[in-house]
């Protein structure tokens, strides 16, 4: 399955409180909480970010659809299940 998020990342350049690009991204590890650590696809990046913005279409938070947006919510949830946990002491 394809990850994306709209979370801004601010090591990659994003500013804080603004828009950020949609970027695909793999999923790395989940702390079984809302944060997961994630790779956008092309960098060596990683961060941990809130897990209500990824998403598996290429989408916005706010694109007003809340059908989809809870669809893809479930499938996100259940692929987050199969990730190992965040390691101690990660920080991103």
């Amino acid at each position: 399955m394809t990850f994306y998020t709209d979370y801004p990342m601010l090591k990659l350049g994003d500013e804080a409180g603004k828009e950020a690009p949609i970027r695909e991204i793999g999923l790395i590890a989940y702390d079984g909480d809302k944060y997961v650590v994630v790779s956008p696809v092309g960098t060596t990046h990683a961060e941990s970010i809130k897990s209500g913005y990824i998403y598996t279409s290429e989408r916005r938070l706010d694109d007003g659809d809340d059908d989809t947006l809870e669809h893809e919510r479930v499938a996100v949830r259940a692929a987050l299940q199969e990730l190992p946990p965040v390691p101690e002491g990660f920080e991103a």
